[in-house]
C-alpha cells in the first residue's frame, strides 16, 4: 500500500508468530494485532469512514459529541465483546441442581444493555481534564446496578481536611439490594427461595426484618473517605495500612441503632469482643479484627461504628477517621472540601453532579512508590 510495515514475530515451538504490527501512514501511527488486520486498517484509513465504521456508529457520535477536544481518545465498543460472550455462557452452562441455565444467565444479566464506554483526556496549562464514559441501551440486570440516584449529592461538613480520598455519591443501598435480588431470582428461582429463607430465620431469632429494619433505613446518600492512619509517614503508608471510613445517611438513625444492636445478638457471646466508648456526644462500638495475615508494621485493625444526627459511620483501620468525623461535624472551616485547592478544581466542574471525589494525587503516588520500594 505504499508504505513500510513493521512486524513483530515470536518463534513458539520453531514456528514463527505474530505479536503486533505497526505503520506509519502520513501522520497517523497505526498499530494492529497482526498483519493482516494493520492492512485491513490502513485500507480503511485511506478510504476514509463508511457506514460500518466505529466512527459512524451511535456510540462513537455521542462520545464525540461530549468530548469535541480531546489529546487522548479511547473507544471500547462493548456490543460485540458482550455478544460473543452471551453465546460462549449459553454454550457452556448446563443446567444444574440450582436450575441455573445459560440462557437464564443471559436473560438476568442482560450485559448486551451496555453498548461502549470511552476514556477521554484534555491536557491544559493548569489541569488536565479526564472524562470516562458508560452508554448503556437500558437500565436493566447488570447495567441497573449502575443506575444512579437522581439530584445532586452534598457535600457536608463530615471528611476531615487530612483525608487523601473523598468521593460523595448519591447511591441507594436498598435499591442496589433489590437489583441485585432481580438478578438472582431470574439465574435461580432457588437462590430466591434461600435468600427468604435466610431473613426468615433472622426475623425469627431476633425480631427484625432486614429489609424494612435494616437496609430500608439507609439513605441515598454514601460518602468513601481514605486516611493515613497515626504515626505514619503518607509517603510510606501502603493502601492496605490506610484508614478507610464510610458514612451512610440514614432515615431513622435511632431506629436503625437499636435495629443493630438486635442484630448483633446473633453473635451470642461474640458480643462481648465489641468494646463500646463514649466519645463525645457520640458512643464508638469498636471490634477488633483477627490479626492473621495482617501486613507487618500495619496499625491495629478495628471495625468501629457510631450514629450522629443522620449519619451511619463505619471505620475500617483504626478510630481515627470517626472520631476526626465527629470532632469536625458541621464545622465546615475542618473539611477537605473547603481546602483552597479543593474548591477552586470544583468550581470549574458543572453543578448538579450526583457523585464528587476529591484524591490528593501527591500521597496516592508516595503510596504507590513506597509499595514498590518494599517489593525490591
Amino acid at each position: 500500500q505504499g508504505e513500510t510495515l513493521h512486524v513483530c514475530q515470536h518463534l513458539f515451538g520453531g514456528e514463527a508468530k505474530e505479536e503486533g504490527a505497526y505503520a506509519i501512514v502520513g501522520e497517523t501511527f497505526v498499530f494492529a494485532p497482526d498483519k493482516k488486520m494493520l492492512q485491513k486498517s490502513m485500507a480503511a484509513l485511506k478510504k476514509g469512514a463508511g457506514p460500518t465504521s466505529l466512527s459512524a456508529s451511535a456510540g462513537f457520535k455521542k462520545m464525540r459529541a461530549r468530548t469535541p477536544k480531546s489529546d487522548v481518545l479511547v473507544y471500547a465498543n462493548l456490543a460485540p465483546l458482550f455478544e460473543g460472550l452471551n453465546k460462549k455462557i449459553v454454550a457452556e452452562q448446563e443446567e444444574n441442581e440450582m436450575g441455573i441455565t445459560g440462557e437464564g444467565v443471559v436473560k438476568a444479566l442482560a450485559l448486551e444493555n451496555l453498548q461502549g464506554a470511552y476514556l477521554s483526556l484534555n491536557m491544559g496549562a493548569d489541569a488536565d481534564e479526564l472524562d470516562l464514559g458508560l452508554f448503556v441501551k437500558e437500565f436493566r440486570g447488570v447495567a441497573k446496578l449502575l443506575d444512579s440516584v437522581q439530584g445532586e449529592c452534598p457535600r457536608p461538613a463530615l471528611v476531615s481536611a487530612q483525608a487523601v480520598q473523598a468521593d460523595a455519591v448519591k447511591f441507594s443501598v436498598p435499591a442496589l439490594w433489590e437489583t441485585v435480588k432481580e438478578i438472582l431470582l431470574e439465574i435461580s428461582p432457588q437462590m430466591g427461595m434461600m435468600l427468604q429463607m435466610g431473613t426468615m430465620q433472622v426475623k425469627m431469632q431476633t425480631n427484625l426484618d432486614l429489609e424494612k429494619d435494616i437496609l430500608g433505613r439507609l439513605g441515598d446518600e454514601l460518602y468513601v473517605v481514605k486516611s493515613v492512619p497515626p504515626g505514619f509517614d503518607a509517603g510510606k503508608v501502603s493502601e492496605e495500612q490506610m484508614d478507610q471510613l464510610l458514612v451512610f445517611s440514614v432515615k431513622d438513625a435511632q431506629g436503625l441503632e437499636t435495629a443493630v444492636e438486635s442484630l448483633k445478638a446473633l453473635a451470642g457471646e461474640g458480643q462481648e469482643a465489641f468494646e463500646k466508648r463514649p466519645y463525645m456526644d457520640s458512643t464508638l462500638h469498636i471490634f477488633k479484627m483477627p490479626a492473621a495475615g495482617a501486613e507487618a508494621g500495619a496499625p491495629e485493625k478495628l471495625v468501629s461504628y457510631a450514629f450522629k444526627d443522620k449519619y451511619l459511620f463505619l471505620s475500617i483501620g483504626t478510630t481515627s477517621p470517626l472520631e476526626a468525623a465527629i470532632r469536625g461535624f458541621g464545622k465546615p472551616a475542618g473539611s477537605i472540601w473547603e481546602k483552597s485547592e479543593v474548591k477552586a478544581a470544583f468550581a470549574t466542574l458543572p453543578t448538579g453532579a450526583s457523585a464528587w471525589s476529591c484524591n490528593d494525587v501527591s500521597a496516592a503516588l508516595n503510596a504507590a512508590f513506597g509499595k514498590m520500594a518494599t517489593m525490591q
